[in-house]
């Protein structure tokens, strides 16, 4: 108590200790603060400084079962990165392999250039009739909340459509 009582003591005390402000104009035309008086220099009141008390903050909650990563992989087995597939081939098979295996609640979705193609339960999807051209690739593994928990690499494949204008191959005679 005793410490407590010299310390408001001199808490109390220090707007006594003050130092006082003086403004004034030096010969160049510059405004000088001080805290001595010069010639031609009027005192200023200085305001209290006005204070704000810190916020209560709570520490932070320890991790939550942190995010453990549920899968070691999810990887595209077909088509293969920059392959080119033929449309008259059928239709392009997606095939994709995760270490372990899909757990009750989650969902393998299909993104084709940056889009949402497909999803379910299986890790095989056949895509029908897929324009010619360059195509972007990602597999992605969402949670029941629809939270995305595993995502592979994104790889380029592309769509080749047979023309009767493209010159075909000599077939050599069997020998």
């Amino acid at each position: 108590m005793y410490r407590s009582l010299t310390l408001l003591i001199f808490l109390l005390a220090l707007p006594l200790y003050a130092a006082e402000v003086y403004k004034s104009v030096d010969t160049r035309g510059n405004t000088v603060f001080s805290d001595q008086p010069s010639a031609n220099a009027e005192k200023i009141e200085v305001q209290d400084v006005m204070t704000i008390p810190a916020l209560q903050t709570q520490p932070p909650k320890p991790a939550e079962a942190e995010a453990v990563e549920r899968y070691t992989e999810l990887t595209i087995l077909t088509p293969k990165n920059d392959e080119t597939y033929f449309r008259s081939e059928g239709d392009l098979i997606i095939s994709v392999q995760t270490q372990p295996a899909l757990y009750e609640g989650d969902r393998v979705v299909v993104y084709l250039n940056s889009n949402e193609l497909l999803s379910g339960k299986s890790l095989t999807y056949n895509v029908a009739e897929l324009d010619r051209g360059t195509y972007q690739l990602r597999i992605a593994i969402k949670d029941a909340a629809d939270k995305i928990v595993k995502s592979s690499g994104t790889i380029t494949f592309h769509m080749r459509q047979t023309s009767i204008q493209s010159p075909q191959t000599a077939k050599k005679p069997a020998k």
